[in-house]
């Protein structure tokens, strides 16, 4: 038995039926094909914030990024160690502090990643994989950034522009947009970067920014607090609106003109014949006209016709 040379595991290897010569290989996952991950308030509540965010305005214990106001080339950016070291990774950034839902679970509420200040990036731009619409039913844009060859442990980002064809915004939104989704409370932000490893995703190596705001601009820049603040769109509506009631106000004048000359020329025309009804021969005729015109006050003053 020993010399026979059977040995199962031989003979299944070496017959047509072996399974690891015909085998296919699983492709791995691209920056292209790999899915793109929606990380809800719990998740990111776990990804460490080591990923420091740069050149924003410190309030207390929050930090805000006012976008209407002039970068003076301190242009909001990312900096760690670590994306020296990652030759790929996904850079996205999210709504934090989202509410919850009726069940308890909380939804992911992507942003579109701003397009980026630091020239010579190679990067791909992909669409997340859960279609958004807005209040009017157009496709929200939500893009997260494959970074491919970051070479650098610092990114900037630019803070307000729009593209030149499509007027949209490619840099950062207002907080105020997303409102609904943090139950009327100020929206927090933070951009979260994902280490691509082998065609996977590597969540555990995770990191992310601190949160932060996204307002308009401050309101006590100018250093003049006596000064009157126009609020030109408030302005404008009133001045439309005491137009249009000037409009309407001239229409009713003349109406009312009108209508004060026909009731005028019925006052007279009534007047004389309520006089001449006693001029009248007894008849129908006559009991008629009494009997309407009994109770009518007439003005003293209409002339005879």
């Amino acid at each position: 038995m020993a010399d026979s040379g059977y040995d199962s595991d031989e003979w299944e290897e070496s017959g047509p039926s072996s399974s690891s010569s015909n085998e296919p290989k699983m492709k791995m996952d691209t920056v292209e094909t790999v899915s793109m991950p929606i990380i809800a308030r719990p998740g990111l509540q776990k990804i460490p914030t080591s990923l420091e965010i740069l050149n924003l305005v410190s309030n207390g214990p929050t930090l805000n990024l006012y976008r209407c106001e002039p970068a003076k080339n301190k242009y909001v950016g990312i900096r760690s160690d670590k994306l020296c070291t990652w030759s790929k990774y996904l850079l996205q950034i999210s709504v934090f502090n989202s509410v919850a839902n009726f069940d308890g679970s909380y939804s992911g509420v992507p942003v579109r990643l701003p397009d980026f200040k630091t020239k010579d990036i190679q990067f791909i731009r992909r669409q997340n994989d859960l279609e958004k619409k807005d209040e009017n039913g157009s496709v929200v844009d939500t893009s997260s950034v494959f970074v491919i060859n970051g070479k650098t442990d610092t990114l900037f980002f630019k803070k307000k522009c729009q593209d030149k064809v499509t007027k949209n915004d490619i840099a950062f939104y207002l907080g105020k947009k997303f409102l609904s989704y943090t139950g009327n409370i100020p929206p927090q932000f933070t951009i979260v970067c994902i280490p691509f490893i082998n065609g996977k995703l590597c969540m555990d190596n995770a990191i992310r920014t601190p949160n932060f705001h996204v307002f308009s601009k401050r309101q006590d820049t100018s250093g003049r607090p006596n000064k009157r603040r126009k609020k030109s769109r408030e302005i404008a509506t009133l001045d439309t609106n005491i137009s249009e009631s000037e409009i309407v106000l001239r229409q009713l004048e003349m109406e009312y003109a009108q209508e004060k000359h026909q009731n005028r020329k019925f006052e007279v025309t009534f007047g004389t014949i309520k006089r001449r009804i006693p001029t009248l021969p007894n008849g129908p005729v006559k009991m008629t006209l009494e009997y309407i015109t009994r109770h009518t006050q007439v003005r003293m003053d209409v002339v005879d016709l």
